[in-house]
C-alpha cells in the first residue's frame, strides 16, 4: 500500500523490517522489485523479481511484474517467456492480465497472428478489459475486417474514457466505413484533447495543410 501511494519512505521502513525477519521471502523480494521499479532503478528491480521467482516458482505476481519491467524496457521476447510461464498458473486471479500483456508483446514483435488469440483469451477471462478490446480493434482494422474492428472499438468506448490511440483508430476506421459525422467527432476530440500525442502527429501527416 505504501508503494501504491508513492510513500517510499514508509515503504522502505516496512521492507527493512520484513527483511530482518526473512530476507529470502518471495513476497518481500517481489515488493522490493516494485519498490525499485517506482524508483526507476530497473537493474535492482530485476534482481529482486528474479530472486522472488527463484524462491517461489509459483509466485505468479512476480512473473507478471517482471514481465512488465521487460516490456517497459522493450525486451519483448524476454517478457513473452515470463508471461508464457505464468499463463499456466490457472489459479492466478489476474491471469486475464497475463494474456493481455502477451497480446501487447506480440503486437510489438509484429506477430498479429499470436496477438489475436492472446487478446481473445484475456476477454474470455475478463470480457470488459479495455486494453484487449482496443488491441483487437486495431488488429482487425489492420487486417481490413472493419465490422469486427468497429465492434471491439464500440465495446472499448462503452467501458473506458477516450484516449489518443482509440481516437486514431476511430479516425482510420471511419475513413473506411464512411460515417462523416463520427469521423468529424473523432478528429475534433483528438485535436482538442490530445494535441501533443504521437497519434495526433500521425493524424496530421494524413490531412492536407
Amino acid at each position: 500500500r505504501y508503494i501504491q501511494d508513492r510513500n517510499m519512505t514508509q515503504a522502505d521502513r516496512v521492507l527493512r523490517k520484513a527483511e530482518a525477519i526473512d530476507e529470502d521471502d518471495a513476497g518481500l523480494n517481489n515488493a522490493y522489485g516494485l519498490f525499485y521499479l517506482v524508483e526507476d532503478d530497473k537493474k535492482r528491480a530485476e534482481k529482486y523479481f528474479l530472486k522472488a521467482i527463484d524462491e517461489d516458482p509459483e509466485f505468479s505476481s512476480a512473473y507478471n511484474n517482471y514481465a512488465n519491467l521487460l516490456y517497459a524496457d522493450k525486451r519483448y521476447e524476454e517478457a513473452v517467456e515470463q508471461l508464457l510461464v505464468v499463463s499456466k498458473h490457472y489459479r492466478y486471479e489476474k491471469r486475464f492480465q497475463v494474456f493481455e500483456n502477451l497480446g501487447k508483446c506480440y503486437v510489438k514483435l509484429k506477430q498479429p497472428e499470436l496477438a489475436e488469440p492472446a487478446f481473445l483469451k484475456s476477454l474470455q477471462l475478463y470480457p470488459r478489459l479495455p486494453g484487449s478490446l482496443l488491441g483487437l480493434s486495431e488488429l482487425y482494422l489492420n487486417k481490413g475486417n472493419y465490422p469486427l474492428s468497429k465492434k471491439y472499438l464500440e465495446q472499448y468506448e462503452a467501458v473506458s474514457k477516450p484516449n489518443p490511440e482509440q481516437l486514431w483508430i476511430g479516425i482510420r476506421l471511419q475513413r473506411q466505413l464512411g460515417d462523416a459525422d463520427k469521423l468529424a467527432s473523432y478528429e475534433l476530440a483528438l485535436r482538442k484533447l490530445f494535441p501533443g500525442s504521437p497519434e495526433f502527429r500521425e493524424y496530421q501527416k494524413t490531412v492536407s495543410p
